[in-house]
């Protein structure tokens, strides 16, 4: 349903997002069946198909986990959606809390090196891409996403479109390599 993505970067594994509810153990089994963890776990935005496996992880890795500052709250139950987000949403979906709220930092804190965190709003009040500079790969969540080749802003998801519309712009400033979306197929530029 959306993609993770598990980069290796100056010796330290980044597992970006961590998918739908069952998509927490196939990520667990990948992890075990290489014999590694991931040192970090970077999450794009709240969305439960972008966190929903991060209960499963936080349960069996001891992974830094980063969340967008201003989504902390969303993901660690304290409060509910953002004002404006869309009736269907509320209704169909549930942001499942992490259960280790007290792991969560900040991804404006994140201080590792060959990642930065670049605010990417406007799909979600929090939306954060993490940048891969030495790759030249640039994973955006939902920030933006492959439409048939081009990349483009979710209009039906995105609670700001005009902020949306200005982090696409951000992203392609930023001169990218390899932009991975959270849905649709990668796009190398």
């Amino acid at each position: 349903m959306a993609h993770s993505y598990s980069i290796v970067e100056n010796g330290k594994i980044f597992l970006v997002d961590s998918g739908t509810k069952g998509s927490g153990n196939k990520i667990l089994n990948y992890y075990r069946a290489i014999g590694k963890e991931p040192d970090y776990i970077l999450i794009t935005h709240y969305h439960m198909d972008h966190i929903g496996g991060l209960n499963t992880l936080m349960d069996n890795f001891y992974s830094e986990v980063y969340v967008p500052s201003r989504e902390v709250d969303i993901i660690s139950g304290k409060s509910g959606y953002p004002e404006g987000t869309p009736a269907f949403l509320r209704l169909f979906t549930r942001v499942p809390a992490a259960r280790h709220p007290e792991r969560l930092k900040t991804a404006e804190s994140l201080a590792a090196s060959g990642v930065e965190a670049v605010n990417t709003e406007g799909h979600t009040p929090g939306s954060t891409s993490y940048f891969f500079p030495e790759l030249g790969a640039l994973c955006v969540g939902d920030a933006l996403y492959n439409r048939r080749g081009s990349l483009a802003v979710n209009t039906m998801f995105s609670l700001d479109l005009k902020k949306a519309s200005e982090s696409r712009e951000k992203i392609l400033g930023m001169k990218p390599v390899l932009i991975l979306p959270g849905h649709g197929d990668p796009i190398r530029i």
